[in-house]
């Protein structure tokens, strides 16, 4: 700790340090930055911490700092839940009574007549208690009974072809759950080829053993979508010196973690795994893939969110296609929260300092 406060000093910060620990992580440390620009602290104190074995990360508030410890919580709890498959037992066995459940409603909904249905109407108006898929799939009370009764045969045929068609396309998502939920089995799978880690350091360590390449041909092979995206219209880069003074946090927080290389701190901090946001390890793999291909560093983490530092921005256009495609993978937000086409996000990467990575 002597060594990070006298480093710390030489850079011109003198504030106290505070201690900060997720779940199962490293002692960390958190320190206020007094710059205007705190991304000009970053730069400067980078590798001077890096050589002392402290990686500093940016951190926009101190609710950032708490939903971080939430999100190692989460994961040190899956890690335990995984340790039992009973957990996924349950979750199979209620899909199958669901999907039974729907299917035999499904039966009875395409049995259903329009002449069944104005004699149920009639019944129903009338205060008889009447049961049946046409009474309980339109939920009728007899004053809607009476009412729709008056409708005319073409509109009662339209109505039930909708809410068969509506019971069809439930059917429809119900039989793909099983292929998403296999999906997700094979990535996690992937991601966790001994089981989950239940430390940092062992989180750090199966980070650093993953193949990205491999993941990202896997997801690819899971998720049509990624190899469906339309490129759209032609790339026009945005001008570069722009784009270079796109990261200017004024963030007053900067937290260093025990370790050397950015990469690590997702792993390090439990990172990831929520929303469509990869595992904290498999964030370390792909991070490690572009930092060795393209340098890049990690500058700020926040709640939901990640920003990295290109020190050599890439400017060939087929290069920049081949990161976006890793980009979309890594975050589809990119694309399909924005225009939706790939070209777009071509067209942010290249000349530009730094990558912004959101999971919503």
């Amino acid at each position: 700790m002597d060594e990070l406060q006298s480093a710390l000093k030489s850079l011109g910060n003198s504030n106290p340090l505070k201690i900060f620990v997720v779940e199962n992580g490293p002692k960390c440390y958190l320190t206020p930055i007094d710059t205007t620009n705190c991304f000009e602290f970053w730069q400067k104190s980078c590798s001077k911490l890096k050589s002392i074995g402290w990686y500093p990360v940016l951190i926009n508030s101190e609710n950032d700092l708490s939903l971080l410890k939430g999100f190692a919580r989460s994961n040190s709890s899956q890690a335990k839940a995984a340790s039992s498959n009973k957990e996924s037992h349950q979750g199979r066995s209620a899909h199958r009574e669901t999907a039974l459940r729907l299917k035999r409603q499904q039966e009875e909904m395409d049995r259903i007549t329009p002449a069944d249905i104005r004699k149920r109407f009639a019944e129903h108006a009338q205060g008889k208690n009447v049961s049946g898929s046409a009474t309980d799939f339109f939920n009728l009370t007899p004053a809607i009974s009476k009412d729709m009764s008056k409708m005319s045969d073409a509109d009662l045929e339209a109505m039930l072809k909708q809410s068969k068609d509506s019971m069809h396309e439930t059917m429809q998502l119900l039989a793909r759950l099983p292929s998403a939920r296999n999906s997700l089995e094979q990535l996690h799978a992937f991601e966790n080829p001994h089981g989950e880690p239940g430390s940092a350091s062992e989180c750090i360590q199966l980070g650093n053993s993953l193949d990205a390449v491999a993941w990202f041909k896997l997801y690819r092979k899971l998720d049509q979508r990624f190899d469906s995206v339309k490129s759209g219209n032609s790339v026009t880069p945005s001008d570069s010196s722009d784009k270079s003074k796109r990261y200017s946090a004024k963030s007053a927080l900067a937290l260093l973690v025990p370790d050397k290389e950015g990469f690590n701190v997702p792993s390090a901090l439990g990172f990831g795994g929520w929303n469509s946001c990869p595992s904290p390890q498999m964030q370390t793999a792909i991070l490690k893939r572009w930092h060795g291909l393209y340098g890049a560093e990690l500058i700020s983490l926040g709640r939901d969110s990640l920003t990295l530092f290109i020190p050599k921005p890439v400017t060939d256009k087929e290069i920049a296609v081949s990161i976006a495609k890793e980009q979309y993978v890594y975050d589809n937000d990119l694309v399909d929260q924005n225009t939706g086409f790939l070209n777009d996000l071509v067209a942010q990467i290249l000349n530009s300092h730094v990558w912004n990575f959101w999971w919503d």
